[in-house]
């Protein structure tokens, strides 16, 4: 993982286990519906959707959950160079923050063989 690119590049082909865990999505108060999604990106196209969290319409996330969990493990033959990068999007109406500091959040891959 290159922290300054925010991405995993694949230094040789093989098999690789990527995994993904976001941590302590916040600010999210009252929604009108939607989702938060985790989606993983490779080589800058939308390659898989690893999670989802579907609101419910004048639902004040803030007062069920002080912190919501996403995450998503995937095994994926990769070509060398090819690169791996995460994204959250929110379709809630509200405004989310979504917390990859140390101890939040992680991305890895690891080459299986």
């Amino acid at each position: 993982f290159d922290p300054s690119g925010n991405r995993f590049t694949a230094p040789v082909a093989g098999v690789y286990l990527l995994q993904v865990t976001i941590a302590s999505v916040y600010g999210m108060g009252t929604t009108d519906g939607g989702r938060l999604s985790l989606y993983l990106y490779k080589n800058g196209s939308l390659y898989e959707d690893l999670g989802r969290l579907t609101c419910a319409s004048g639902v004040d996330f803030a007062q069920l959950f002080s912190e919501h969990f996403m995450s998503g493990t995937l095994i994926e033959k990769a070509a060398a160079d090819d690169y791996y990068e995460v994204f959250g999007y929110q379709t809630t109406g509200s405004t989310i923050t979504f917390n990859y500091t140390s101890g939040y959040g992680s991305f890895s891959g690891v080459l299986l063989g």
